[in-house]
């Protein structure tokens, strides 16, 4: 997820709009490389739309994982590899080695 100022108020003045086009590229390059272009969104919330960004954010998490449920029906999810933000790192050990 890229958020950026809103288009036509950019404090760096064409800063969204450079950010835009290269998010737009690098989708070409998931959809090229096997990853769903999907995974990768940009939205135009000013500084001031905390509630927006938020909402945007929450919305964004539920497409990831649903896409992530739709991968596992596809093909091996990478779960296992993944490690659990509330653990840190510490139970490392207890990674799958298939991964």
């Amino acid at each position: 997820m890229v958020a950026g100022c809103e288009e036509g108020s950019c404090h760096f003045i064409s800063g969204n709009l450079r950010a835009k086009k290269r998010v737009l590229y690098a989708k070409k390059l998931l959809d090229e490389t096997g990853v769903n272009p999907e995974r990768l969104e940009m939205f135009h919330i000013a500084a001031s739309q905390g509630p927006l960004f938020a909402q945007r954010s929450a919305e964004f998490t539920k497409k990831i994982r649903r896409l992530n449920l739709e991968k596992s029906g596809e093909e091996k999810t990478e779960s296992c590899c993944q490690i659990n933000a509330e653990d840190n790192g510490k139970h490392m050990d207890k990674i799958n080695d298939s991964c």
